[in-house]
């Protein structure tokens, strides 16, 4: 059984190359979206209530907490995160760790680390 993901990310390369790799490596996931704002990802994860979500934390200057806050307050979070982001994984542990997020990638995204991400959440 495939899991459904979708990528909230608001570089295209690095839209492309997590796209690539997914398609490439981790073949019980199906990308079923992608997302460059807040406001897009959260009309898509509502829309598609997908089982996985690939999290940029930065997007366009905001933080991509914001939609987990709205989302968690309204309805809850139904699904899994793995956050990926330019940023140590210690500017934001705690947050990450409030999400209960199953795994933190940082960029460039290594293939041997998104396959044992994914392997978390299959």
């Amino acid at each position: 059984m495939k899991l459904d993901a979708i990528i909230v990310e608001d570089s295209l390369d690095n839209l492309e190359v997590l796209q690539h790799f997914i398609k490439k490596y981790c073949p019980q996931l199906k990308i079923t979206g992608t997302a460059a704002t807040i406001e897009e990802a959260d009309k898509l994860i509502r829309l598609q209530k997908p089982d996985l979500v690939f999290l940029d934390i930065v997007l366009d200057g905001r933080k991509s907490f914001e939609l987990l806050e709205q989302l968690e307050s309204e309805s809850g979070i139904n699904f899994m995160i793995i956050f990926v982001t330019a940023h140590s994984r210690f500017d934001f542990a705690e947050k990450v760790i409030d999400y209960s997020a199953i795994w933190y990638l940082t960029k460039p995204v290594d293939k041997d680390k998104l396959k044992f991400a994914v392997s978390k959440a299959a």
